[in-house]
């Protein structure tokens, strides 16, 4: 069995900040070889799905039970978003190996801290002005 625990329990983060925590196992079969605690991204949704690891940090040959614990710098993109056809998500997964037993922990990374809704809207003005605008950005 394996366990993440964050350090900050709301796992909304900003960034630069401090992604932090520790990650926990008993019961390991005796042939893992390395478990990896990662920092990755992923998509949800209408159309293929993508995934990023972005961090990956490697236990060597671990005890069958122990606990290690993890640091991530949240970077400044991309950053967490939920709409109507797709959502892209944060994520600390640790994946034990050769078995591949795995555990996530879904995170939030926005500049404000918490998941950007989007929400549809029938004004087509307002979504053509927002289209130039960030067209020539």
């Amino acid at each position: 069995m394996i366990r993440i625990n964050l350090d900050k329990t709301s796992g909304n983060y900003r960034p630069g900040e401090a992604i932090a925590g520790s990650v926990r196992w008993v019961d390991l079969p005796a042939s893992t070889l390395r478990i990896d605690v990662r920092l990755i991204w992923y998509t949800v949704g209408k159309g293929s799905r993508d995934l990023e690891v972005v961090v990956n940090r490697s236990v060597s040959k671990p005890a069958a039970e122990g606990q290690q614990a993890f640091e991530f710098a949240a970077p400044a993109r991309p950053n967490s978003f939920s709409g109507t056809l797709i959502s892209l998500l944060w994520a600390i997964e640790v994946i034990e190996f050769p078995d591949q037993e795995a555990e996530q922990l879904e995170i939030s990374i926005t500049p404000t801290g918490s998941e950007i809704i989007l929400t549809p809207t029938k004004d087509l003005s307002r979504k053509w002005s927002l289209f130039r605008l960030s067209s020539y950005r």
